[in-house]
Parts: C-alpha cells; sequence; structure tokens
C-alpha cells in the first residue's frame, strides 16, 4: 500500500475478475502484477507473486498492461524497457499448473528491433491471441501494428505488416489501439492526427486477411 501502482487492465477469466497492473518496488523499478477475486469475493489474492512475476528482466521497468481471456487463461501483454534503451513489446501466459507465467512466442513482439513499442491491446480473436500496439517508425511517426500468434504457438506474425499497415494517414501518428473481436473479425479502434487535431478511426481486417479497411471511413 505504500508504493505506487496504476495502469490497470482488467478481464474475465472463466468467470472470475482479473485485474493486471504496474506497480514500483523497493528499488523504485515498476513490476506488471496480475490478482483475481478469491472464490469468497472477500480478497484480492496475487497470481504468482513474489519479487518479479512476469517482468521479462528484473533490472528493468514494465508498463501498460492488457490482460485477456484466451482460451480459458489469462493471458497479459505490456511494454518493458530493452537493452538499447528502446521500448520492447513482450506477452506472456500463465502456465498450467497456475504457478509462473512463461512468454509465449518469440519475445519481443515489434516490426522494427531497435523502434519503441507502445500501449499493447490484447485480445481473443476467434480463441488466437491477438495483440495490437503503436510502433515507432524510420520516419519518426507512429504506426499501429497488429500481431497474432501462429498456429504452432512458437512466433508472433504480423497481421498484413509492412510500413504503415493501418494508419489513415502513414505520415500521421496513431495511438492509443483498442483492439476487440466482433463475429470472430479483428476490429482496432485508435486515435490519430489530421495534422492538427487527433480523430478517431476504426479499420476492421478485411475478407481475404491482406489488408485493413476502415470502417465507414472519414473522420
Amino acid at each position: 500500500a505504500d508504493k505506487t501502482a496504476g495502469e490497470p487492465s482488467f478481464a474475465n477469466v472463466n468467470g472470475v475478475p482479473f485485474v493486471a497492473w504496474s506497480e514500483e518496488d523497493d528499488g523504485g523499478r515498476l513490476r506488471i502484477r496480475v490478482a483475481r477475486l478469491n472464490s469468497a469475493g472477500t480478497d484480492w489474492q496475487e497470481v504468482v507473486g513474489g519479487t518479479n512475476p512476469i517482468n521479462h528482466d528484473a533490472d528493468e521497468d514494465a508498463r501498460k498492461p492488457s490482460i485477456a481471456n484466451i482460451g480459458g487463461v489469462p493471458y497479459v501483454a505490456w511494454v518493458e524497457q530493452g537493452s538499447g534503451g528502446q521500448q520492447d513489446l513482450r506477452v506472456a501466459r500463465l502456465n498450467s499448473t497456475g504457478t509462473d507465467w512463461e512468454e509465449i512466442g518469440a519475445n519481443p513482439i515489434d516490426n522494427d528491433d531497435d523502434a519503441s513499442s507502445d500501449s499493447p491491446s490484447l485480445a481473443s480473436i476467434a480463441g488466437v491471441p491477438y495483440v495490437a500496439w503503436e510502433e515507432i517508425d524510420a520516419g519518426t511517426n507512429v504506426q499501429i501494428r497488429v500481431a497474432r500468434l501462429n498456429s504452432t504457438g512458437t512466433d508472433w506474425e504480423e497481421v498484413v505488416g509492412g510500413a504503415s499497415p493501418i494508419n489513415h494517414d502513414p505520415n500521421e501518428s496513431g495511438e492509443n489501439a483498442s483492439l476487440a473481436d466482433v463475429g470472430g473479425v479483428p476490429h482496432v479502434a485508435w486515435q490519430e492526427s489530421d495534422g492538427t487535431n487527433d480523430e478517431i478511426r476504426v479499420a476492421r481486417l478485411n475478407s481475404t486477411g491482406t489488408d485493413w479497411e476502415e470502417v465507414v471511413g472519414g473522420a
């Protein structure tokens, strides 16, 4: 109770409330933590717990968790300071015994290993883990990107990919992606500057899975 905590993300996992958040430890490092409501509904119990339950590197700060129920298992996405000073995107799930968090697929997840990622949004799309995020491109604009776990569960594959797969204007910055399953189709909402103001946009993956198309279109 004497440490700063923030950036909560909430999910229903098999009818049980789960919440993920970032919290300072005794050394001032930010840790990702997860708790669930106990069976009596009288207390919150940390899932795994300990000094460093989820962070990839105990010596680096981790922030902005996004928790989701995927096939009855809690998954968490977050960004963590990387060795080159950039923020890396990572995803972990609770193991089958409920005793540890295990990173899933090849981590970190990014388009450019040297670019910073931020603000992940994790979702189950037709039972498959998908994650949306924002990432700085070579021209210093921020692009919205989406990846999914491949069929073998060994790697993350970007959905569409390319220099600017989702942004309305590749020369403007997109931020704060929010991902959801709508009828088995991934939809992503985000905010993007028009050069003066930020506008809200929504896109979905097209029927062939080859492009992101804006829903309705316009600002």
